[in-house]
């Protein structure tokens, strides 16, 4: 083959490296012609069978087909073209030789050269061009061009050298568009027979050509040959010579066409019925296999999706301020889908001082504009608008959707950042609506997580998992280890997991089969050890089943496991995971929380360019970051954030009054100043620059959660704001360095346990180790859909708090105190579950007549109360809470009775459909924050937290720290202890006084 982007002179046959199939033709032919000669002129020498000849000779006319056709291979053809081109109409502009500009569009376009169609009639006969200009969104591509011919009222042009960035913009232009890619109809579908005869034809040329009969074509290929040796040749001559090539080509391929078809059904008579019955099975199978990959282009219509601007994470209305006001709002588009329509509607209000003919909202997707919308004064109080959004516009992966305001109050000069400039878009009530149609794909292991999970996708995963019968503790923790994966892989987007038991679901779904367990509709080889495959739903011919097999337990758990972990090169749509290890990951280890053995970069955590921002206000730049959630500092205040941060230094800034403002989590935490330094003006530097300044910043404990979001607010104030003075900057730059770190060495791994918010927030203590090899779930004999749910989206949240997969979790549904002695244990089912009195025995709740009630306060804990509490941590306030609700749910933390470093944590629920609830209000801000203490009940929309049980130490914090801090916590016996300490401290003084005081008085006496 020729080499990507090389050129060819002229046609030619590789006869080198063909030399083994042309040795493989002549023995194929020499063996046929010996067959047939000792059968029809040597009968009584050979006692040749007429059946088997006709067999023998059939097979080997096959092979010498496919032989023929791999010969052809060797046929280099002339390459005159460097680059591929892509036929698209792309408005452009021309300049012409004579310095006229006239308007043309695109026929075709590569990276070398396009055509173009220009208008018929032209101030100037010569229809050279020597540039032409393209529009790239808020850009204009100038790319210089060489005329190479012009055919009728077209040009054909080849672009010259071009430097790096303009070649960029060429790239994106060209090669960036979805129509260059994507194929614009489904292929079609090819017959076995059908195939054959392609074959044949393509025999049969080659062999005209090895023999030399193919005189038309050489004719033809020797005026192409002259003709690049002649450029100067007219182009009349060029398109009557193309007409009839063409012509002639078309003759020559009907004739080979009809001796091809000849060639087929002489060959399928010769082959008997054997060959019949072979053609047909291969193109039964040729179609299926089409079928199979084609199933997207038949029910590509129907899908849609609303997208509220609050589902693309816009968490307030959104308000633009200024003459350019802008608000960037990114958004996903999975890759297996094309979106056929999109119409984006606008529920929006504005100022009615700013002037009908100049102001006006401008929208955009992915830098393009998509339409322009006048705001007048009539309409200022608020209107629904509706912009119809071209599909092309939308890529696969990332998309960005950019309002931009702008804004005139005054026809001469005005104050950018009037108050009077301003407009306002709703979030709840503004939407995308999205058609899409599949793209057709065939069942591959390569592309997982494809199609369970894309990047791209804005609404929250909704994926079944489907069970053959009731899942035992193989399934469940094969299970576990998925749902961890997907919802690492959701996050933020949320998720449901939702269990289907004995059949299929529409759509996606995981599927978990043992030995001997099957599923109605689904056929599959059975496992013959740890595997994963794909294939198509047989319940939804657009959904794709993803199926974890195993002999056993321990098989279905490593093939769930290896799929989670991505462990080998997947491909095709089955392979085993025999041998394959899993990995075992040290307590805090995971993936998500910042290290606290050394300073992290936020460049390590994030996209450096997401530190960056652009205008006069750039608005916030946030940095999330995740931490183990029992970080403890004290006596220290919190981690430290070492900030290094850049911004502009000019003339039109305030140097005095512009600051960066610090946030962790909503809280304020310090403004940094933007002034440089301050012997600047005295060196002289009056032109702009950008200066770097270095700040040290504490990150408070009580602000910090195992979520964590630190904010950066650039406030740049203009210096001169008076009318008509100055011109404010276009494009200013701001940027935290990427290089500042958070620093959280000085911190121990300790915490006062039970604490429910670290659970909420991050799974703790289980995700301490990220597979959760220290964690042992707790079920009821037959656990109900609801709760294996529950159980489901749990792991899904241990998941994403961490980024590793559960797959070293442990299910049981009886209390072992062994097994338990060394694990955390996780509870989740019915409040009966809570009548194991073994393992309830320290809990704030106990189970008794059918119901639970608050456990009564032992002694030592009623003496501690005397020294502080609220009712907070009153059994008396709780229990009216647990005793009217109706329908127990809620969460429950107290110390494991089998290690006094183990935590137990049971989620209860006494109707099924409240456990799924419990778990996904966690995802819910407001009411994680509600989730604290020991005891957390659901009470109307929220959570009522209470700390009712015994509290102790989980880390490794030193013991008088524990004692120094216990302290610390309570200022009335602090003040017991202070008052003691100078009893003790003042009464050796006290006596040593007294004793001098009683000696000088008895000494005065005896002087007496």
């Amino acid at each position: 083959m020729t080499d990507k982007g090389s050129l060819l002179d002229k046609t030619y046959f590789d006869w080198a490296i063909v030399k083994p199939h042309l040795i493989c033709v002549g023995i194929i032919v020499a063996g046929m012609l010996m067959a047939i000669s000792k059968w029809a002129f040597f009968p009584y020498m050979f006692n040749i069978q007429t059946d088997t000849l006709v067999l023998n000779l059939a097979w080997a006319m096959f092979s010498l087909i496919i032989l023929i056709a791999a010969i052809a291979v060797a046929r280099e053809t002339r390459q005159a073209r460097q680059d591929i081109r892509i036929p698209v109409k792309l408005p452009v502009s021309a300049y012409l030789q004579s310095g006229h500009v006239v308007p043309a569009t695109t026929l075709d376009i590569s990276m070398g050269g396009a055509a173009l169609a220009l208008p018929e009639e032209l101030p100037v006969k010569d229809r050279s061009v020597r540039h032409i200009t393209m529009s790239m969104g808020n850009e204009v591509l100038c790319i210089p061009v060489e005329t190479m011919r012009t055919q009728g009222a077209n040009t054909y042009v080849r672009f010259e050298k071009l430097d790096i960035l303009a070649g960029r913009h060429l790239v994106r232009a060209v090669m960036g568009r979805a129509d260059a890619w994507q194929p614009v109809a489904p292929r079609e579908s090819v017959t076995g027979l059908r195939s054959l005869a392609d074959i044949i034809l393509v025999d049969l040329v080659t062999l005209k050509r090895m023999l030399r009969l193919n005189f038309a074509e050489r004719r033809a290929m020797r005026q192409a040959e002259a003709d690049n040796d002649n450029p100067a040749s007219s182009a009349a001559d060029a398109e009557k010579d193309s007409a009839s090539k063409a012509e002639t080509k078309g003759k020559e391929k009907g004739k080979a066409a009809r001796i091809a078809k000849a060639a087929a059904i002489t060959g399928a008579l010769l082959l008997g019925t054997a060959g019949i019955f072979f053609g047909a099975s291969q193109s039964h199978a040729a179609t299926a296999s089409a079928r199979e990959a084609t199933p997207a282009a038949l029910e590509g219509d129907g899908l849609t999706d609303r997208l509220t601007f609050e589902d693309l994470r816009v968490t307030t209305p959104i308000r633009l301020l200024g003459t350019q006001g802008e608000m960037g709002i990114p958004f996903g588009m999975r890759q297996d889908r094309v979106v056929t329509k999109a119409t984006l509607v606008l529920q929006m209000a504005w100022s009615p001082s700013m002037l009908d003919d100049l102001s006006q909202l401008v929208v955009m997707l992915n830098g393009e504009v998509v339409d322009t919308l006048r705001l007048t004064r009539a309409n200022a109080q608020g209107r629904i608008v509706r912009v119809a959004v071209n599909p092309a516009l939308f890529l696969p992966g990332d998309n960005q959707l950019n309002l931009r305001l702008i804004g005139h109050y005054a026809r001469d000069c005005e104050d950018p950042f009037h108050s009077a400039l301003w407009a306002n878009i709703s979030n709840t009530r503004s939407w995308l609506d999205v058609e899409y149609a599949r793209l057709p794909y065939k069942p591959d292991l390569a592309r997982l997580p494809l199609p369970f999970f894309d990047k791209g996708q804005n609404m929250p995963l909704d994926m079944p998992f489907v069970f053959a019968g009731a899942p035992g503790r193989g399934e469940l923790e094969a299970a576990a280890a998925s749902a961890s994966w997907l919802g690492s892989l959701a996050s933020y987007r949320g998720f449901t997991f939702k269990p289907v038991i004995g059949a299929l679901p529409r759509g996606n779904a995981i599927v978990f089969l043992k030995s001997g367990q099957s599923l109605p509709g689904l056929e599959i080889a059975p496992a013959q050890g740890p595997s994963a495959a794909v294939v198509r739903n047989p319940a939804d011919a657009g959904g794709t089943l993803l199926v974890l097999m195993g002999r056993n337990n321990g098989e279905l758990r490593l093939a769930a496991s290896a799929v989670a972990i991505g462990k080998g090169v997947f491909g095709g749509a089955r392979m085993s995971f025999e041998g394959v290890r899993i990995p075992v990951w040290d307590r805090y280890s995971a993936l998500r929380w910042v290290s606290t053995e050394k300073p992290v970069k936020l460049g390590e955590i994030m996209e450096p360019y997401a530190l960056q921002g652009m205008g006069i206000r750039p608005g916030p730049i946030s940095a999330r970051f995740r931490v183990a959630p029992d970080l403890f500092f004290w006596p220290r205040q919190g981690g430290r954030l070492n900030l290094g941060y850049r911004y502009p230094v000019a003339k039109w800034m305030d140097r005095r009054a512009s600051r960066l403002d610090v946030s962790l989590n909503g809280q304020y935490l310090k403004t940094l100043g933007l002034g440089g330094d301050w012997w600047d003006g005295l060196l002289g530097h009056a032109s702009a620059k950008s200066h770097d300044s270095e700040a040290t910043l504490t990150l408070p404990r009580y602000t910090m959660f195992g979520q964590n979001q630190v904010t950066f607010d650039y406030n740049m104030i203009i210096a001169d704001k008076k009318k008509c003075t100055g011109t404010l900057p276009e494009n200013v730059h701001v940027s935290v360095d990427p290089n500042s770190t958070i620093d959280l060495t000085s911190a121990y791994h300790a915490i006062q346990m039970p604490d429910l918010a670290t659970f909420a927030s991050a799974g703790f203590p289980f995700t301490v180790s990220p597979d959760l090899s220290q964690t042992t779930v707790i079920m009821g004999e037959k656990p109900s859909t609801a709760a294996i749910r529950a159980f489901l989206e749990l792991m899904g949240r241990f998941g994403d708090s961490t980024g590793v997969p559960a797959t070293s979790v442990t299910v049981a549904t009886d209390v072992d105190a062994d097994a338990l002695s060394a694990q955390d244990v996780l509870v989740v089912g019915g409040t009966a579950l809570a009548g194991h009195e073994e393992l309830f025995e320290g809990s704030p709740l106990r189970f008794a007549g059918g119901r639970l009630s608050v456990s009564e306060r032992s002694m030592l804990q009623n003496v501690a109360a005397l020294f502080g509490g609220t009712e907070r941590d009153d059994p008396m306030a709780a229990e009216p809470v647990i005793y009217n609700a109706r329908g127990f749910s809620g969460i429950v933390s107290f110390r494991s009775p089998f290690a006094s470093d183990r935590t137990v944590v049971a989620l209860l629920a006494d109707s099924g459909p409240a456990l799924p609830q419990l778990v996904e209000g966690m995802a819910d801000a407001k009411i994680n924050a509600m989730i604290q203490g020991d005891l957390s009940v659901t009470e109307g929309d929220g959570m009522a937290s209470f700390a009712l049980g015994e509290r102790y130490w989980s880390g490794s914090l030193p013991f008088w720290m524990k004692i120094a801090y216990w302290i610390s916590q309570r200022p009335l016996l602090l003040g017991v202890f202070a008052l003691a300490l100078a009893v003790v401290l003042a009464s050796p003084a006290y006596l040593y006084f007294r004793r001098q005081a009683q000696r000088r008085l008895g000494a005065e006496d005896d002087n007496a």
